[in-house]
């Protein structure tokens, strides 16, 4: 009885195992026929002893982070150097950077777990177990290699192919470093073409499983697809791509673009890594990821992925940004955020104004040390921040009189509020201030006259109390005095007969006066 397959899960969660266990029981059974034991270590420092004391014929490696890449390079020791390391890494959206590491240290596939399918995972399983039987076979029965290559290799298709799948190796993204570096110890039969051909069909096997769409062009023509750039081009057979002008998937336009921004880097550089507007079979067109490289013998290298739901996304949030940006502008309030070092990181139309700039973009980058404030306003401004930061506690509806360097002064009601991030850490500050001048002269106005229409009611009541009328005249007096803050306050009488100007010629206006406060003559 065939003794089962051994597959090594390191550094999975639970759930995560509980996923990849049932998609390897259920599907890799059916459709093998063989039993597989999960072996499944309690930390990935025990999946390290595990790798060596079970001896297990793939290892599913979770990366996570770089600590991943550190557990891969344990792995390699013990093992035959001759023999590629059965490993398939897992990784997150984003972190093609440590596939890419991975898969130099002798990793034979990565797959994103995000986008993980029962599919996927047998597809890679299958051609990690079937790559390293086959290299295992080949070193069992090593023989020399003759001095001279067998001449049915250099024949189409399989030296064209092979030279293909070997430049597409080494040129393309981390997506189809599949077997990179699995064979440079080998010393292979090279008139076995029976097992160079199995080897080569499941390099190529590989490649058609890879996510991204892979073309190789020679003289501006296809001479090669897999599965993903067909699919994403809208077409069903290679047939209907292979010997044809890669010019008939875009638009005259963009085949502009090419001509005049992209082929002079690429010549330049023999690669270029960018973004198009690619064309389906239907006409449709889409956002597409673009990298060409050009090899050493003139192949052509193109690897591209749509990229129509991110640019989306993206414009998405453009979109949003542009609405949320209006609203702020339209509002009659300054909206504004700060960072940590105080630095003004977003602001609207109004705040500018506020303060007499031209525009909001001024404030970008800037502090209030920058602004037209006085030293006293800056000063408060700072302290009022930092007090934000420190408590991490909003201070709200704040009235305060702030001077500019000009002299003048405007009174402003500000908000100012935490940012914090989901550990609860202050990282800046939003604010709104409303400039509230015309309110506060209203309302000195207002106070004024409250006064004034107080003193009235006083004077009326002492008047009301009392029926001397030199009392009354003394109240009146002295209480508008005090209010008036005046040296002099007098109550005069006169008589349309009376001449006052020559009153005050003769400087007698005092001797007239019903009542006069203080007493004072008047020679």
């Amino acid at each position: 009885m065939q003794s089962p397959t051994k597959v090594l899960l390191i550094g999975a969660s639970k759930s995560e195992v509980k996923v990849y266990t049932s998609y390897l029981q259920a599907i890799l059974q059916s459709d093998f026929h063989r039993q597989y034991e999960i072996l499944v270590p309690p930390s990935r420092e025990q999946g390290v002893e595990w790798w060596r004391s079970h001896r297990p014929d793939v290892v599913l490696l979770d990366l996570i982070d770089r600590t991943g890449i550190h557990v891969l390079e344990s792995l390699h020791e013990g093992i035959k150097r001759q023999l590629p390391l059965p490993v398939i890494v897992l990784i997150q959206a984003h972190q093609e950077s440590l596939a890419e590491q991975a898969l130099k240290l002798g990793a034979m596939d990565y797959l994103v777990k995000e986008h993980l399918t029962g599919l996927a995972l047998r597809k890679t399983v299958a051609a990690v177990l079937l790559h390293r039987s086959l290299v295992k076979q080949a070193i069992e029965q090593k023989v020399e290699p003759e001095p001279k290559p067998d001449p049915e290799l250099s024949q189409p298709p399989i030296a064209q192919y092979a030279q293909q799948a070997q430049s597409l190796i080494a040129s393309c993204s981390a997506s189809s470093e599949l077997c990179a570096g699995s064979h440079s110890h080998l010393s292979l039969d090279l008139r076995d073409q029976q097992h160079l051909n199995a080897i080569l069909k499941q390099q190529l096997a590989a490649i058609e499983c890879a996510k991204d769409g892979i073309a190789i062009l020679k003289e501006d023509t296809y001479v090669y697809l897999n599965q993903s750039h067909l699919e994403m081009f809208g077409y069903d057979s290679p047939e209907q791509l292979l010997g044809k002008s890669w010019r008939s998937l875009y638009s005259e336009a963009e085949l502009d673009r090419f001509k005049r921004d992209i082929f002079p880097i690429l010549i330049r550089d023999r690669a270029w890594q960018g973004e198009a507007i690619a064309k389906r079979s239907d006409g449709s067109s889409f956002d597409e990821g673009l990298s060409l490289t050009v090899t050493d013998d003139g192949l052509l290298i193109c690897v591209c992925r749509d990229i129509s739901a991110q640019k989306q996304a993206e414009r998405a949030c453009h979109a949003s940004q542009q609405l949320l940006q209006g609203i702020l502008d339209t509002v009659p309030i300054a909206v504004f955020w700060k960072d940590q070092r105080l630095k003004y990181q977003g602001i609207n139309n109004y705040s500018a104004t506020i303060i007499g700039l031209n525009s909001a973009e001024e404030l970008i980058g800037v502090g209030d040390d920058q602004l037209p404030w006085n030293p006293a306003t800056l000063a408060q401004i700072q302290e009022e921040d930092r007090q934000v930061l420190r408590s991490g506690e909003a201070v709200l509806r704040c009235e305060l009189e702030y001077g500019l360097v000009d002299g003048s002064t405007i009174w402003l009601e500000t908000n100012k509020i935490p940012l914090k991030d989901a550990h609860g850490r202050t990282f800046g500050i939003l604010g709104t201030a409303q400039e509230i001048t015309r309110r506060k002269q209203a309302e000195a106005t207002l106070k004024k006259q409250a006064e004034s229409e107080h003193l009235a009611l006083m004077i009326a009541e002492r008047i009301r109390q009392s029926l001397n009328l030199q009392t009354i005249f003394d109240v009146a007096c002295n209480e508008i005095r005090a209010v008036l803050q005046a040296d002099r306050v007098g109550i005069f009488q006169f008589y349309p007969q009376t001449d006052i100007r020559r009153w005050l010629l003769r400087g007698r206006i005092g001797d007239s006066a019903l009542f006069f406060c203080p007493q004072s003559s008047y020679s």
